[in-house]
């Protein structure tokens, strides 16, 4: 028995493995890391750019728009 995200079952599906929903359960936080230097995929810079992007803005609380 473990506790995942409401990933997990999209990503890793197996026959002989059952997820259930646990309720009320808090957020999982969850955290970007990159090797310092040159980045091993060409992609990493914009997305540490989204990345702090969506972070500021929901800092900011919601858009109105």
């Amino acid at each position: 028995m473990g506790i995942s995200t409401s990933a997990t079952p999209r990503l890793h599906t197996h026959p002989a493995i059952v997820y259930r929903p646990l309720a009320d359960a808090p957020p999982v936080p969850l955290f970007l890391a990159w090797h310092r230097g040159t980045p091993t995929h060409p992609a990493i810079p914009a997305l540490v750019r989204l990345t702090r992007d969506l972070l500021a803005a929901a800092a900011h609380g919601p858009a109105i728009g």
